[in-house]
């Protein structure tokens, strides 16, 4: 946990940790290193310098969000996702200057999914660069007809990612 110097550089090391137990958490090789990484993969989300042992529900959850990391993934490609449009106002004057547009998924069977559930999935599971392309088609198609019917609405606004905004082709991506 103590600072150390290196080439003249100051570094810090941490570490997290998952562990599992044999046979209590798994029979086989295979199975117990899944199980480790799982606990791993928790202590690393709870924060830096954790342990974390395996927990059974660990695989219930991972299979939960691997059936919604796939779902994700048809709603992109079956226009399950919609975007409302926020509008952005000037305090001063109370005038609409443009508007943010803001992803949601209407999922066929669950509902309404909020985007805290399936943006950090879509950044997780590499998504997020289709999501993105689809809310900013979207957003352009609405912005369009808007002008197209004599509503001028000023500049629409999109969310990007941290991890989109060094994309190596951010700009090739905005312009699409």
């Amino acid at each position: 946990g103590q600072p150390f110097t290196l080439d003249g550089h100051t570094l810090h090391i941490g570490a997290c940790i998952g562990a599992t137990t044999y046979p209590e958490d798994a029979q086989t090789p295979e199975t117990l290193q899944k199980s480790a990484d799982l606990a791993l993969h928790r202590a690393k989300q709870i924060g830096p310098g954790r342990f974390q042992t395996f927990d059974p529900q660990m695989n219930s959850q991972l299979r939960m969000r691997k059936q919604l990391e796939e779902e994700l993934r048809l709603a992109i490609n079956d226009n399950q996702l919609v975007v409302h449009y926020q509008p952005k106002v000037e305090i001063t004057t109370g005038n609409v200057r443009g508007i943010e547009a803001l992803v949601r998924w209407q999922h066929p069977e669950r509902g309404m999914i909020p985007p805290m559930m399936f943006v950090p999935l879509a950044e997780a599971s590499n998504l997020i660069l289709p999501l993105t392309e689809w809310v900013m088609r979207a957003a352009c198609l609405d912005l369009r007809h808007c002008l197209d019917n004599g509503l001028d609405i000023g500049h629409v606004s999109v969310n990007l990612s941290a991890n989109l905004v060094q994309h190596e082709d951010l700009a090739g991506l905005v312009r699409r």
